[in-house]
């Protein structure tokens, strides 16, 4: 007789293969995670999240669907692993001083935010974007991004062709990382392509 038996169940489009993609992006970022605080923006049911706990990161995930947080949470408890979670909507005034994620805590050494902004982008507009984006270098030593341009619902728009420099721009012209560089793309729902851009403060 089993008590107290909870069954979840989440359906997703998204590709394995670009999961483990991105994975593999993150720990070219960080080969040896042990001790770097990492936050994980959009971090759906937490993937990434203990991937990176496992190794000795200290990690910190943010989703604004309380039915994630709730599962990953769960799921840290069942297994045994150490790793914050936290339900809420992503915007800037969360890293200043006094907000979740900033001050007093130490600065990120590691921010991922895949498959996101978008839709921080069709709530808000571009400027509210970008300014996240600037609250984020604030408080961090690089960032792992990728947004759709030219796919999927919601996007970016630029012209045919012109999909990685508007990336690129949006990406310099937003972050202000010293050092930008893009690492690869990915199709997280098969029929996309979505670049990926890796921004730090030390090259």
């Amino acid at each position: 007789e089993v008590k107290d038996a909870t069954v979840i169940s989440f359906d997703s489009q998204a590709d394995d293969l670009a999961t483990y993609q991105r994975l593999g992006m993150i720990l070219d970022a960080c080969p040896d995670p042990r001790g770097m605080r990492y936050l994980d923006l959009g971090c759906n049911l937490g993937f990434y999240d203990f991937s990176l706990a496992r190794r000795g990161a200290q990690v910190t995930g943010l989703d604004r669907d309380e039915r994630f947080i709730a599962t990953a949470r769960r799921v840290a408890e069942i297994k045994d692993v150490t790793a914050e979670f936290i339900a809420a909507p992503l915007a800037p005034a969360l890293f200043a001083a006094g907000g979740i994620l900033g001050d007093p805590r130490p600065a990120w050494d590691l921010v991922t935010c895949f498959s996101t902004l978008q839709w921080v982008i069709e709530e808000h507009g571009e400027d509210f974007a970008v300014e996240l984006l600037q609250a984020i270098r604030g408080r961090s030593k690089a960032l792992l991004i990728d947004i759709p341009v030219n796919c999927g619902k919601p996007r970016l728009s630029a012209a045919p062709g012109q999909e990685l420099c508007r990336m690129a721009d949006l990406i310099h012209s937003a972050c202000g990382y010293p050092h930008c560089r893009h690492v690869g793309t990915v199709a997280p729902y098969k029929v996309d392509r979505r670049h990926v851009f890796y921004c730090c403060t030390e090259d």
